[in-house]
């Protein structure tokens, strides 16, 4: 059962500390193997091994396929957000050779995941954008609407995915099914910014 790796990230005062993203064609509730990321880890050609690592589940709706779909899951596709701590410092940055790549990485400890009504996961945004000034002016105006109005808990990191190409990753912070059922406001509002200022909210709109 595959999964697919994109957007890995190097802490970049310390370098000891990695985040990537995953989907896969599944749901399911992954709690993280030492298996598990050492086979992400040598898919993404990164040479140091994690001493430690946490998996969060998000909804995203970057790599969604069905953009039309009734169903939020189909909309807002599951999303895991890994974050690693290495055993020592990566020298360089990490890029892939596409978007997003195949992995065969298997988590043993993982399983089905059941539909409940109060269902929580973290709601990611994804931006990419051509230049870094569009980049961190989109990041101040969010910055600004959500002191101004929203009061998201909202975290953003930025990498580069390929020469040229820059990609903001905005995590809004939990929220509950009914956030995606009814529009999913705040996060339509943040990727209305990101496009005011050049950006695209879906891979293929980009890639």
């Amino acid at each position: 059962m595959a999964i697919y790796l994109a957007s890995p990230l190097v802490d970049i005062e310390n370098r000891t500390t990695l985040d990537i993203l995953f989907f896969s064609e599944w749901e399911r509730d992954y709690k993280g193997t030492p298996a598990f990321f050492k086979t992400i880890l040598k898919d993404i050609d990164c040479p140091v091994r994690a001493k430690e690592g946490n998996i969060r589940f998000c909804r995203s709706d970057y790599f969604c396929e069905y953009p039309e779909d009734e169903d939020f899951r189909g909309t807002w596709r599951a999303l895991w957000d890994i974050k690693l701590q290495l055993k020592k410092p990566l020298k360089e940055s990490v890029l892939l050779e596409d978007v997003f790549i195949e992995s065969e990485a298997f988590d043993e400890s993982s399983k089905f995941m059941g539909t409940t009504p109060d269902d929580l996961t973290f709601c990611v945004t994804i931006a990419d954008f051509s230049n870094m000034e569009d980049l961190l002016e989109a990041q101040k105006q969010i910055d600004l609407k959500n002191n101004l109005d929203m009061n998201l808990s909202i975290e953003m990191r930025t990498t580069v995915i390929f020469e040229g190409i820059f990609q903001l990753i905005i995590n809004i912070g939990i929220v509950e099914k009914s956030f995606y059922e009814e529009g999913a406001l705040e996060a339509r509002i943040i990727q209305k910014i990101c496009k005011e200022h050049g950006g695209t909210c879906h891979y293929t709109d980009r890639f």
